[in-house]
Order: structure tokens, then C-alpha cells, then sequence
């Protein structure tokens, strides 16, 4: 039997063996490495080509990877913290254009800053924070992910060789890249709240699925929840599976309340000009104007041409009262006027 820690499991149709379809990667807990297991069903598992390790690992934990399309490079988000116990553990980068490899050397690349340690300090008397697992995908032209932020309150477990306690909140991270990361929230707002005392989820929110599955008009985000904090004794843990849900593009917003907010793009080309918002202006309202890329309103453009979006909808359509933007054949800057609303992104081209 296999122990893998956090597997990652792939279909993979260009595979030539059909023995091979699937394709398992993880951390394995009995030799201590990364390993690779391939299948044609995704039940039956096969070891036999790969009884050596196929990437290099620093420390026991979750080796995150997804497949890239736009960059066609499978990228491995990994846990390292080394031999030393008191170092902290960070989030380390490798990549690789196959599963089988090669795979580069793990680089270090994302840890706790002192925001993060002062929130620890805040919330929950903690002497530190670790980033203790992360996942990230690209979603359009972003790069999303959460981040295990581990506050360490004290010490775990000894006789299980645990070093600290404490407990892990979800953060939301996103990247141009898919290597420097960054937080959208400078509060650190858990994306995935903790669960009441008493729920399976109150102790930590261990991890995520490496990526979420996108319906039509939501996000659903598997991961996994536990009732203790993380330097709980074996005998007093217990982990379930529970799923986030967020409407589409709901990561985060853009608000304003009774005083208005304004938002400028910088300059786009918006093919067929065609414009759609996701917004829910159901307690006030959205107005948009379409601007030259010096500033300038363009005529049939303006807040008063606009008809306001005045609607909860994830799939806006914007129009002006005589004015049509197919017309555009130039870049041009787009201003929302927000009152008592929430922008969560808006497409062009769609």
C-alpha cells in the first residue's frame, strides 16, 4: 500500500498507453519522497516504473501541482521547512513539462511576511505564522490560490513528534505569474471562514483541492476541515471533506456604499464591443462611462446615457440609450460609478 500524502491525480488523453491514463503524484510517507503511480481506470494503481522518486522533497507535506495551459509546464506548489524544527515553513516552486519529469529544484518561494505574523499576534496570541500548504491555478488571466496560514500558538504533540499547535485560516492569494504571489486582502480576511466550536471545520482548514470546479454561475472548492488545531495528539484527530461555494468570479469585490466609489480601467481593446459585468447593484446602483485613453468621455457614453444596472446578475449586459460600443474600433478606458454596489469583475470580448 501507498501512503500518499495530498495526492494529485491527472487524466491524461494524450498518454499513448492506455495503462497509463491516469497519473497519480504525492508525497509518500513511507519513503519519504515524491512519487509517481500510474493507472487505467483510476482505481487500480500501478507502481512498477516508478520505484524511484521522481522530485526532490524537503519535508513531509502537501506537493500541490496543476497543469498549466497557458504556460504548458506542470507547476508544483510544495511545503519545505528542512531538518531544522524551528524553521518556518514556507511554500517552495518547481515545474516540469511532464509528471514523469525532470522536475527542477524546489525554489523557495512564498512565506509569512510580518503582516502575517502581527495577525497572528492579534487573533490569537500566536508567537508566529507559517505558510503550511497552498494551492494556485490559473483563472482567466490570473493566477488564484489559498494559502494555509498556520499561526503557531505553542508546541504539538511530542510523542508524536509534532512540534507546534495551533490553528490554520484559508487565504486568498492570486499572481500574474504563478510564482510571486500576493495577498488581495492586507487584513487577511479568511476566504474560507473556520467553522463554529463544535463543526468538523473549527480547528483548521488543512487544505484545498488543487483547483475548483466552475459551474455556469458558481465556484465550488473542495477542502478539508478538522476539529483540532494542528499539534493535536493522533488519537484526538478527526478530518471530513467540505465544500466552499462562492458565486461566479466571487473571490472578492469591489465596493462602495452610500458615498459611491469610482473604478478607471486602463486603456482596453474590446473586441465586437461586447461588455458584460458581473455585479450585484441590487441595493443601489452601477452606471458605466466609456472614456477616450486621455480621460475623455466619449459622446453617448456619459453616466447619464448609461442605463444603470440596478440587479443582483452575474452576467450583465450594458447598454447606453443611443450609443452603441461595436462601434469602438480604439483602446478605450471604462469608469464605473458605484453606489451601494459590488463589482466582481467585468469581461470584454465575451
Amino acid at each position: 500500500m501507498w501512503d500518499l500524502h495530498g495526492a494529485c491525480v491527472f487524466r491524461d488523453d494524450d498518454e499513448p498507453d492506455s495503462q497509463k491514463r491516469y497519473k497519480m503524484i504525492g508525497f509518500c510517507r513511507r519513503y519519504r519522497n515524491i512519487f509517481l503511480l500510474m493507472s487505467p481506470d483510476g482505481i487500480r494503481w500501478d507502481d512498477s516504473d516508478y520505484l524511484e522518486p521522481i522530485a526532490d522533497r524537503d519535508n513531509e507535506g502537501a506537493f500541490n501541482v496543476i497543469y498549466d495551459k497557458k504556460t504548458e509546464m506542470f507547476r508544483a506548489y510544495a511545503l519545505i521547512r528542512g531538518n531544522d524544527k524551528e524553521a518556518r515553513r514556507m511554500i517552495a516552486y518547481t515545474e516540469s513539462p511532464r509528471l514523469e519529469g525532470p522536475w527542477k529544484p524546489l525554489e523557495p518561494m512564498f512565506g509569512a511576511t510580518d503582516t502575517d505574523d502581527a495577525v497572528g499576534v492579534q487573533r490569537y496570541g500566536a508567537d508566529r505564522a507559517e505558510i503550511h500548504n497552498m494551492s494556485g491555478f490559473l483563472y482567466h488571466n490570473i493566477y488564484i490560490g489559498i494559502a494555509g496560514l498556520l499561526y503557531v500558538t505553542g508546541p504539538g504533540a511530542a510523542e508524536h513528534e509534532i512540534p507546534v499547535d495551533g490553528p490554520i485560516d484559508a487565504q486568498l492569494v492570486c499572481s500574474r505569474d504563478g510564482f510571486n504571489w500576493d495577498y488581495p486582502d492586507a487584513i487577511r480576511t479568511p476566504i474560507i471562514p473556520r467553522g463554529e466550536s463544535g463543526t468538523f471545520d473549527t480547528g483548521m482548514i488543512m487544505g484545498t483541492a488543487i483547483e475548483p470546479i466552475i459551474t455556469d454561475d458558481e465556484i465550488h472548492w473542495y477542502y478539508t476541515g478538522t476539529v483540532h488545531t494542528h499539534g493535536a495528539m493522533m488519537k484526538d484527530r478527526h478530518k471530513e471533506i467540505g465544500l466552499a461555494k462562492w458565486r461566479l468570479d466571487g473571490f472578492v469585490s469591489l465596493d462602495a456604499d452610500a458615498d459611491g466609489g469610482v473604478i478607471e480601467t486602463v486603456p482596453l481593446q474590446i473586441p465586437n464591443g461586447e461588455l458584460e459585468i458581473n455585479a450585484n447593484a441590487s441595493g443601489g446602483q452601477i452606471g458605466i462611462e466609456v472614456l477616450t485613453v486621455d480621460g475623455q468621455v466619449q459622446p453617448g457614453f456619459s453616466i447619464d446615457d448609461c442605463i444603470l444596472l440596478t440587479r443582483d446578475n452575474v452576467r450583465h449586459s450594458v447598454q447606453w440609450k443611443s450609443a452603441m460600443l461595436a462601434n469602438a474600433t480604439q483602446p478605450l478606458r471604462l469608469r464605473f460609478v458605484l453606489n451601494c454596489a459590488k463589482l466582481y469583475a467585468f469581461r470584454v470580448g465575451v
